[in-house]
């Protein structure tokens, strides 16, 4: 029962997920007894890239469509079932049949839900953008052709005129011009286009309204296209159970921990999802590896109070493109960062890898007043074991440090390598490695 209530999981691999699956049984195995059905809680999904309720309704109207408030209420609704899910005990093969029959209901339930977030999630990479101040150029590219105008102008005007046509065909499908855009997202509803018949070019023969209907069919195709790739992971609309109130801006409830070694993929592999990140992120670079989103997503699904563990590499201390989680995990209002252990260049324990490993742990705030002290480790070289099962020749070095009463300026009292200070009217902070 702990396995099936307590334990959530997500990759965006489905081989990584079976092989989940695979681990947990093997730890809970009870003889006599089936399977426990996990599917409700280890999910195959992107962690990082999916939407949330409340942004998600004010970028669709923004975009002049409605999402009815049924669709939310469903999915609230339908966290009562998942509820009953984890209660079933799974004892003999018709309880698990009865949560697997369960959890089809909560899938059917969120279906629609789930295919238009994705829908709305893809729009960033397929450069939608829904703001209203966007408009239409005031002279065309062909006008200004005619005109003989500058090469640059028509570039901006040709630029322009992109962006206002791929916004007007997707607020098309929001409003909605083409039928009901959840089953529009889903696929059961497919936007008619003119057939091409071979005997002239479609786009100089037809209409501005019939170009609009081509460009939105090929959009909602090509958003598509990229969630079966990606797999985008909508938190909300996976766990329904896990939060309430989700059309506030922070929606109540989250994990009480969430823990991970988040993957290492260079920011050169995340062309197709860096428009999503850059929209749903604070922190975000355009050079930063995709660890560095794993600390504000996580804080993100904790519940206030809740803690973040991860295993990352060392890099964020020092790059420039962590600067900005860097100050994240050093504002209280942000995240209470408790333990910070940092392993260098760690031969001892992975010695077929070229690897920096880094121990964080951060709390989400919950109002009640900020921990006094961080802790911070660097064991010397000599204290790690020579392999997994050996023991340190001597303990590594912990040192506490008094947070300052500051967080924008002042120092780290008994800490002469961590300190922070305002610069340009926001705080700037420098890391360096701190032993004993």
């Amino acid at each position: 029962m702990i396995l099936k209530r307590v334990v959530h999981g997500v990759d965006q691999n489905p081989f990584a997920v079976e092989l989940a699956k695979v681990a947990l049984w093997l730890h809970t195995f009870t003889v006599g007894a089936p399977l426990s059905f996990l599917d409700h809680h280890l999910r195959c999904g992107d962690s990082i890239v999916g939407a949330w309720v409340k942004p998600t309704l004010d970028a669709v109207a923004q975009g002049g469509g409605l999402l009815a408030g049924g669709e939310i209420a469903r999915v609230e609704a339908i966290a009562e079932v998942m509820t009953r899910i984890e209660e079933i005990t799974d004892n003999d093969v018709s309880e698990v049949k009865a949560s697997s029959d369960a959890f089809g209901a909560v899938e059917d339930a969120t279906r629609e839900l789930d295919a238009f977030f994705s829908l709305m999630t893809a729009r960033h990479a397929l450069d939608v953008n829904l703001d209203p101040k966007l408009k239409r150029p005031l002279k065309s590219p062909e006008q200004l052709r005619r005109m003989n105008a500058e090469v640059k102008k028509i570039a901006a005007a040709e630029k322009q005129q992109r962006a206002y046509d791929r916004a007007a065909a997707f607020k098309a499908v929001l409003e909605p011009q083409f039928g009901d855009p959840l089953k529009i997202a889903t696929g059961e509803v497919v936007i008619a286009v003119p057939e091409d018949d071979g005997t002239q070019p479609m786009l100089a023969a037809m209409g501005e309204a019939d170009q609009r209907r081509r460009l939105a069919a090929a959009l909602v195709a090509d958003a598509r296209a990229l969630t079966r790739r990606e797999r985008f992971l909508h938190w909300p609309v996976a766990f329904p159970n896990t939060w309430r109130n989700l059309t506030q801006s922070v929606p109540d409830g989250g994990f009480d921990a969430v823990i991970g070694n988040p993957p290492y993929v260079r920011q050169e592999h995340l062309a197709a999802v860096k428009p999503a990140l850059a929209a749903s992120y604070t922190i975000f670079a355009g050079t930063a590896d995709l660890y560095v989103y794993f600390f504000e997503q996580g804080l993100r699904l904790v519940r206030p109070g809740g803690r973040v563990a991860y295993v990352v590499t060392n890099k964020w201390l020092k790059a420039g493109y962590a600067g900005e989680l860097r100050a994240m995990l050093t504002d209280p209002a942000r995240a209470e960062t408790e333990v910070v252990i940092d392993f260098g260049h760690a031969r001892a324990f992975f010695p077929d890898a070229d690897v920096f490993p880094n121990v964080v742990v951060a709390r989400r705030p919950d109002g009640t007043d900020v921990p006094e002290c961080l802790t911070v480790a660097v064991p010397p070289r000599e204290t790690l074991p020579d392999d997994k099962l050996g023991r340190p020749r001597r303990r590594p070095a912990f040192h506490s440090f008094a947070r300052p009463s500051d967080a924008r300026g002042g120092r780290w009292s008994r800490n002469r390598s961590w300190t922070c200070w305002p610069r340009s009217g926001a705080p700037a902070y420098r890391w360096s490695s701190m032993r004993a």
